[in-house]
């Protein structure tokens, strides 16, 4: 049954007296409004790497940089000067410290990849001759993400997937030896040179010695290139991944180790501007936090292996982040899915957090972060109370007080996730791809928002008693074109059983002292796919059935109710069907209120 008054949100205990806040720092965003299928983009090989915003706003000289950078990289020269003085052999090889996937792994040698959601063919002796349509796909591939699990493989066909493993490291290396501008790129380089370095060790046991010859050759070439990326900071790198895999190189390859207190103080500097005081990395992107946790932690691991005393930004680094992801965590062990992130594997994350050796709890609010957290019982309520960031992302997502919420292992509201094909990446940026409120049916910042003044960033309060969560947050993004503020107030019941909320817009008055034109309001509660949705007759009201056999309801009123079709792409880049509630209604008056409710059915 539901509580008394199911829609009254109740009073926090300080309403009335004043509120203390914290302001949140704001960025930027930009997207597309539709959650339906946009056409997909004709396939092609390989797409160069996407000029994200942030190209938008480097100098005259660095632009100058980008265009002539590549010019030099494919000359022979430069190709001759990469091969100068290769190495014998590593002065230290790193351990695998993640596990891998032995199933996928067997798959692999059946000449089978699972990934992202896609299935696709690999040839045994030379999967490069052919690129994938899929940008993620091949980025995957020439990452050679996959050595891990070939490397899980134990048993009978362990020494299969050994030499497996060889022949295509000495297949791409006999077809990529040179600069590439897309296999060569900055990002996917610095996962392919830290997934060679750190199975290094079982793909030379057993080599011949041109395979050695060729592997650690082609190793040092590409430890120089990322040397000289970062050192143009050319367009594109992704600086946490890039330093930590030079430095990584510079413990292993010995014509790297006189650059190697360089390079450590690079990644010093570099954590300082990435990494937030509150361990946030500045994407705010959850799964980019738990993937540099996670090779920022091996680093620090493999550091003490080769007795090399690592900057104490990096331990600094790693004992912030810990906590900060456990934040971003549902009851299932997954990641929220916020600002470009999926799931991921919960087996994999906890890996990850036992590597960074972090027993530290989940902060309950990140104000660098911009996210915060009520945790009652076995409910887990998130919510953004941010800009995203431009310059780590080519499409950024708009999402100011979007929320989930999970109970248990089922997440009932979600947002819609990300892909990586271009047109549903930037579909799913868009507000309407998440869980809050829109107005007239357009993005929280206008087309074209680069170029022009930021509203005031969006604050938040929150407050807790008796285990009884407020959390209250105001944005500005409608209010140059609408003269809207959009205010979302939430409330959890330290049972875990009821959640409440008002979504609120409040007209300004223009300078003439005018009032603001009416216009129409959507707020949307995305379904997780796992989740059934009915409308009672009456209109108002919804019924909810999870997985676990679990019931809740929806209540809502100052707006009218919907069920529509939804799109959920937030698990390994599966696309799948759900739902959503849709509540609808105008901005009448100098304030508008919708109020609504969620709660846990017993009996």
């Amino acid at each position: 049954m539901m509580r008394a008054d199911p829609l009254d949100r109740p009073a926090a205990p300080s309403e009335g007296r004043g509120k203390s806040g914290s302001g949140q720092k704001a960025q930027r965003s930009a997207g597309s409004l539709v959650v339906t299928a946009p056409p997909r983009g004709p396939g092609g090989g390989l797409p160069a790497l996407p000029e994200n915003v942030a190209a938008q706003r480097r100098g005259p000289w660095q632009r100058l940089r980008d265009r002539l950078a590549p010019k030099i990289f494919e000359t022979g020269l430069y190709n001759y000067f990469l091969s100068d003085s290769p190495p014998k052999d590593l002065v230290f090889r790193p351990r695998a410290r993640l596990p891998g996937d032995a199933e996928h792994g067997l798959s692999l040698l059946d000449g089978v990849i699972r990934v992202q959601g896609l299935e696709s063919d690999l040839p045994k002796e030379d999967p490069w001759g052919r690129e994938p349509a899929d940008p993620g796909l091949a980025a995957w591939l020439h990452g050679f993400e996959f050595l891990r699990d070939l490397h899980a493989i134990t048993g009978d066909r362990q020494a299969e997937a050994a030499e497996r493993a060889r022949r295509l490291v000495g297949a791409w290396l006999s077809r990529h030896p040179r600069w590439h501008r897309i296999c060569w790129r900055t990002d996917i380089l610095s996962v392919r040179l830290l997934n060679w370095l750190t199975f290094a060790d079982p793909l030379l046991r057993g080599s011949d010695a041109a395979f050695r010859k060729a592997f650690l050759e082609g190793l040092s070439r590409q430890a120089r290139h990322l040397s000289d990326a970062l050192r143009l900071r050319q367009a594109g790198v992704e600086p946490v991944l890039a330093w930590t895999a030079l430095c990584t190189a510079a413990l292993c390859l010995p014509d790297l180790e006189r650059r190697r207190e360089a390079a450590f103080a690079g990644l010093a500097r570099i954590l300082n501007a990435e990494i937030l005081p509150d361990g946030m990395h500045r994407s705010r992107n959850p799964s980019r936090q738990y993937r540099l946790l996670a090779i920022l932690a091996g680093l620090r691991r493999t550091c003490l292996d080769a007795n090399w005393e690592a900057p104490e930004a990096l331990a600094n680094a790693v004992d912030r982040m810990a906590p900060m992801l456990r934040t971003l965590r549902h009851g299932d062990g997954g990641l929220a899915v916020f600002h470009g992130a999926v799931e991921e594997r919960a087996s994999r994350i906890d890996a990850a957090l036992k590597l960074a050796d972090s027993k530290a709890k989940p902060l309950e609010s990140a104000p660098y972060g911009q996210y915060e957290r009520a945790e009652a019982k076995r409910a887990v309520l998130l919510m953004d109370v941010g800009w995203p960031v431009p310059d780590t992302t080519d499409a950024p997502h708009l999402s100011p007080l979007a929320m989930e919420f999970s109970h248990g292992r089922d997440r009932i509201i979600v947002n819609c996730g990300t892909a990586a094909d271009p047109h549903w990446r930037s579909a799913l940026a868009g507000t309407a791809a998440h869980s809050t409120l829109t107005v007239a049916e357009e993005d929280a910042l206008p087309a074209g928002w680069l170029a022009a003044p930021l509203p005031p960033a969006p604050t938040v309060t929150r407050q807790i008693q008796d285990g009884n969560f407020w959390i209250e947050g105001e944005h500005a993004g409608y209010e140059a074109r609408f003269g809207l503020r959009h205010r979302r107030r939430l409330y959890l019941h330290a049972d875990g059983d009821d959640l409440r909320g008002e979504d609120m817009l409040r007209k300004l008055r223009r300078a003439d002292g005018s009032r603001p034109e009416d216009c129409p309001l959507t707020i949307r509660f995305h379904l997780h796919p796992e989740i059934r949705a009915s409308l009672l007759h009456d209109g108002a009201q919804a019924i909810l059935k999870t997985t676990s056999g679990k019931g809740w309801r929806m209540r809502v009123a100052g707006g009218g109710m919907a069920l529509e079709e939804s799109v959920y792409l937030g698990a390994d880049g599966i696309r799948r069907r759900s739902q959503q509630i849709v509540l609808n209604g105008i901005t009448a008056g100098d304030t508008t209120i919708v109020k609504w409710a969620l709660a846990k059915l017993t009996g």
